[in-house]
Formats: structure tokens, sequence, C-alpha cells
């Protein structure tokens, strides 16, 4: 695959994912502001993310593989990661069954009978939350993908471990910052 070809595979991919956590976005702000429980909402996103994670490690491959476009870049992917490949995925696929474990297990049917009434203040907390998550999520999209991209197969033993790791440092840096504009809202 030649660089241009990558680079421009890389930028659909990309618009994909920013597409994705747009349109969820919408959806969430969206459930947010009807008559449904918060717990609903957030027991339908656990579902989500459990059934997300576990058909990442059943198919052994990114939702975007079912993509025509994509499949080529999965595949160059696969090649370059090596074994490095297999344990991204499942890592990536247990990240989600756990999350989604844990939204499930705090969400516990039977679900308040009142429903969240959410005001400005709080949509615009999950706006600005949003943005966030969009913008750590392409640094970090695009940081992986150079690291990828410029190395060899060789070089990327460990390359799951570190971006884990990375992954933790990002979220304990975000949580504080969540928490307090939590704080601030209540």
């Amino acid at each position: 695959m030649t660089r241009e070809e990558l680079k421009k595979i890389r930028i659909k991919q990309l618009l994909w994912i920013n597409g994705a956590l747009i349109i969820s976005f919408i959806i969430y702000v969206s459930l947010l502001t009807t008559n449904i429980s918060m717990d609903a909402i957030q027991f339908g996103l656990g579902l989500f993310l459990l059934l997300t994670g576990i058909s990442a490690i059943v198919i052994k491959r990114e939702l975007l593989y079912l993509l025509p476009s994509m499949k080529k870049l999965m595949d160059y992917e696969k090649e370059k990661l090596g074994e490095e490949w297999k344990r991204s995925r499942l890592t990536g696929g247990f990240m989600q069954i756990g999350l989604g474990l844990f939204f499930i297990l705090l969400n516990m049917p039977p679900f308040s009978s009142e429903p969240f009434l959410s005001s400005r203040t709080f949509i615009l907390f999950i706006i600005g939350l949003s943005i966030l998550v969009t913008v750590v999520v392409n640094l970090s999209v695009i940081a992986g993908y150079r690291k990828l991209d410029r190395k060899t197969t060789e070089e990327l033993k460990g390359f799951t471990f570190k971006n884990l790791i990375i992954g933790l440092l990002i979220g304990i840096a975000i949580v504080p910052i969540v928490m307090i504009g939590v704080l601030v809202i209540s």
C-alpha cells in the first residue's frame, strides 16, 4: 500500500469514527431530552457496549471492517502489527465489555420512574464533554496511526500495553475534569 493510498484511507477512517461519535452524542442528548429515565438510558448504553465488545472478540475485527473501503486498511494493520493485533483486539473488546457491565450493574432495572429532567446547563455540559471526548479520541487515534505506520512490526512489540497505559493516564486526567463539571452544574 502506497503512502498516498494509506493517507486517503486513514482520512476516511477518521471521518467514519467522527461520524459515529457525532451520531452517538446526538442520540444521547436526544434521549436525555425525552421522558426516559437516566437509569434506562445508561442501562441501554451498557448493553450496547457489552454487545459491541462481545462482537469484537467473537468476530475478531473492528466494526469498520464491515465497510468495503476499510477492509484493506484493517488487513494492513493486522499484517503490520503481527501478534500485537490479537492482543489489541482482545484488549479493546474486553475493555468495552467491562465498561458495558459497569453501566449495566450501576443501572439495573427496575428503573427510576422519574424522567430525567435535563437543564440547559447540563445539556451544555454534555456538549462540552462531547467536544472534549472527540478531541481526545482524534488525537489518540492520529498518534496511534503515526506510530503504527512509521514503525516496523518488530518495533511495534508492546504496542498494545503502551497504548493501554497511555489511555489509562488520559482517563485519569479527564475524570477529575468531568467530576468538577458535574459538581459545578449540580
